[in-house]
């Protein structure tokens, strides 16, 4: 009895270990949350994990993201045909792949990044771009 007490603790123990392991894995900024606006219209609404990217109103990609410790992984999910030069609608990030022949994760990008106040800065391509939540 004593030796199924002590085995379902280990079990327990190692339960407890991987939930957190797991979730700091994938621990999310949820500051992030909402609508983010710069002075050049360019848009970002981030909802936990999925974002949305917009210029001037103009839809430009969406998808997944995650972000923890100063940085920012977006993965699209589909990109705007209009950005492309394509037909105004949705394309997949696949569909896209496959007429422009470039790997899906061409489209991936990681950014540091930080938020003070209401304002989140984002250094893209070795520029820091600041947006205003609306």
């Amino acid at each position: 009895m004593t030796r199924i007490k002590l085995q379902y603790k280990y079990l327990l123990m190692i339960s407890i270990f991987g939930i957190i392991t797991v979730s700091s894995a994938f621990a999310q900024d949820k500051a992030l949350n909402g609508t983010w606006e710069s002075s050049d219209g360019e848009e970002f609404i981030f909802n936990n994990t999925n974002f949305e990217i917009y210029s001037n109103a103009v839809p430009n990609m969406k998808g997944t993201y995650t972000a923890n410790d100063g940085k920012i992984f977006l993965k699209p999910t589909h990109l705007y045909g209009l950005i492309l030069g394509l037909e105004n609608k949705w394309f997949s990030v696949n569909e896209i792949s496959v007429i422009y022949s470039v790997e899906e994760t061409a489209f991936e990008v990681t950014w540091d990044y930080f938020i003070r106040g209401n304002r989140l800065s984002i250094i893209i391509d070795e520029k820091l771009v600041t947006y205003i939540k609306q």
